[in-house]
């Protein structure tokens, strides 16, 4: 359901925005259904966390997943013994859970209150994870580092699911899986010159969106090669300053991202072409996100195009900058101008 889960998650945000923290339970089938709980869990156990985001009844691949895996006794005996699962239901119903009617009593508004701060909490890791549609699975290690992901952009299909299925499809990237897990380990447990090339192991080998997840390591990377005498200062300093617009995106401070990317570019030690993203990414997040600051943007587009003239990437920006110049100059135009 795509597009439909980043408009619930607002609403339960606006709703959330003045409740307390409290502790919560289990659902009905046995799931964790705050994400703060399930992550210490998963460290407490030393267990992967599963995250999944659902919508049963208000779309059928999250009803069936329900009925036919959560429901199921296989579910309950091999899955929720080996995993901290956290189950976020960001249906209708769900949002019911939050809204009291103001003459209800205090133990309902209580109530109330105690799930809008579980559904805040699960709202701000959805973000992170970038989910846009579901049902979509997600396995993350103890350490809240990404795993895998199991939804329609990883090739999975809800349409027929069942339990069997489910379980074939684990076992099926486990091998990824524990790849990841092993990069993770080695990252953790290694020091100097090995350290550096398990960082930079696991930062390859985890898919670009998830990177952010990566970023105590990214913070080590700048120090471990501050002098860059491994090549490896620019990558990082770029993923550094991405982790950090990211965050800010994900609290909605688009200037704050877009500003972080900028300021990146001041620091010498960046390359032209890592120097070219920055100033890019800046402009991209003002126009996409109805800045009417056009003059920032176009400065910094054209600061983008300057830092690397010759790339293969310039033709794009400069019809972004064209674009954007042909907008400045209709709205510089006097009302009635032919």
């Amino acid at each position: 359901m795509k597009g439909l889960i980043k408009l619930v998650c607002a609403a339960f945000l606006i709703s959330c925005f003045f409740t307390g923290c409290e502790k919560v339970s289990y659902d009905e089938y046995g799931c964790f259904i705050e994400a703060d709980q399930a992550l210490k869990a998963a460290k407490k156990n030393n267990q992967e966390l599963m995250v999944m985001i659902i919508m049963p009844g208000d779309d059928d691949y999250s009803t069936f997943f329900v009925e036919n895996v959560l429901k199921s006794d296989e579910f309950k005996s091999e899955i929720l013994p080996n995993y901290a699962v956290l189950n976020m239901d960001f249906s209708q119903a769900s949002f019911q859970k939050t809204v009291v009617d103001t003459n209800s009593d205090k133990a309902s508004q209580k109530a109330a209150e105690k799930y809008s701060q579980t559904v805040q909490n699960n709202t701000k890791l959805a973000s992170r994870l970038n989910a846009s549609f579901t049902p979509c699975i997600y396995l993350l290690s103890a350490d809240e580092y990404y795993l895998s992901e199991i939804s329609e952009n990883t090739g999975f299909s809800f349409e027929d699911i069942s339990y069997k299925t489910f379980k074939s499809y684990m076992d099926d990237i486990a091998d990824d899986v524990e790849n990841l897990k092993g990069y993770i380990s080695a990252a953790k447990k290694s020091s100097g010159q090995e350290k550096i090339k398990a960082i930079d192991n696991l930062y390859e080998n985890t898919p670009v969106i998830y990177r952010p997840f990566l970023k105590s390591y990214i913070d080590q990377m700048v120090k471990l090669d501050s002098k860059d005498e491994n090549g490896l200062l620019s990558k990082y300093l770029f993923a550094q300053a991405d982790a950090k617009a990211t965050e800010a995106y994900m609290n909605n401070d688009i200037l704050s991202a877009s500003n972080t990317y900028a300021e990146v570019c001041k620091n010498e030690m960046l390359s032209n072409s890592h120097k070219q993203q920055a100033y890019y990414m800046a402009a991209y997040i003002l126009l996409m996100h109805n800045s009417t600051d056009y003059s920032t943007a176009l400065s910094y587009l054209n600061s983008s195009i300057q830092a690397d003239p010759e790339s293969e990437s310039v033709e794009l920006i400069q019809n972004v900058a064209d674009y954007l110049e042909t907008l400045m100059a209709a709205q510089s135009e006097p009302a009635g101008a032919e």
